[in-house]
């Protein structure tokens, strides 16, 4: 990769993607924090952002329609790739 092409992949990847250490924080918020254990009816169901707080998702998370739409392809991608549901 030339040095141009690589300075823009850096900048774009700095710019459109999270880096590890940040994007698990709310997974290992979730996981481990005893807030959620002492007030689960603050967070059940609740869309949880970093540093630990709850966040609005987006409206399209909302949508009924969609949500049968993402699983209806999800279950042909299980079936057509031959995927036991103990496998996943």
């Amino acid at each position: 990769m030339s040095k141009p092409v690589a300075f823009l992949w850096e900048t774009f990847s700095r710019i459109a993607f999270t880096p590890v250490n940040k994007g698990t924080k709310s997974t290992i918020f979730a996981a481990l924090d005893p807030t959620i254990r002492e007030k689960p009816e603050e967070f059940k169901g609740k869309y949880i952002i970093p540093p630990g707080k709850i966040g609005k998702p987006v409206p399209q998370s909302q949508d009924l329609e969609r949500a049968k739409e993402l699983r209806a392809f999800s279950d042909e991608r299980i079936k057509e790739w031959d995927i036991a549901l103990g496998d996943v």
